[in-house]
């Protein structure tokens, strides 16, 4: 006799509201864990090559920044696929395919002697974090440094265990000591 107008949320509205906001924490859990994941084989890479350097450093008095004339592994694949994997001016494109060509959701790993110190620095490559790794050879510490987007930043924070942006560490080869 008279039409009823129903408002507020339907069982099924509130139920997809549920699910769609469940997603997106499950996506941003999943995604953070595998950019961890992938931080970490950046800094295995990082510490097999320090090791590589110091063996370089014993038998010939200085560092290369050729990552062909150093013999470390997990490395080998990479370097021994040169044109592919490195570059002319000996860059590492570490991805799970795709090389030079195409290093898609990767890092450029490179040695860097360009400031007062020697650095190997892993630049996060084509993915939605910019960051980079830096590692100064004679430290034991491998810092973070983000982009200028707030992804980076909450992941740099969480690879530098601090709580605050500001109490992110500078770039390392900006340092006076180096």
């Amino acid at each position: 006799m008279f039409d009823k107008e129903e408002k507020g949320f339907h069982g099924g509205t509130l139920f997809a509201l549920v699910a769609v906001v469940l997603a997106v924490a499950v996506w941003y859990v999943f995604s953070n864990f595998v950019e961890s994941s992938r931080a970490k084989d950046a800094e295995r890479i990082i510490s097999a090559a320090i090791e590589a350097q110091n063996r370089y450093m014993m038998n010939r008095g200085r560092y290369t920044t050729s990552w062909v004339l150093l013999n470390a592994l997990p490395l080998a694949p990479y370097i021994k696929q040169k044109g592919e994997y490195v570059s002319e001016d000996g860059t590492i494109f570490m991805n799970k395919g795709g090389g030079m060509a195409s290093p898609n959701n990767g890092f450029k790993i490179y040695f860097d002697d360009s400031y007062d110190g020697f650095f190997i620095v892993a630049e996060r490559v084509n993915s939605g974090y910019h960051y980079t790794l830096i590692r100064p050879l004679n430290e034991v510490i491998t810092y973070c440094i983000p982009s200028q987007n707030s992804l980076d930043e909450k992941f740099c924070m969480k690879y530098m265990n601090v709580s605050q942006k500001s109490d992110l560490p500078a770039d390392p080869r900006l340092s006076p000591q180096y």
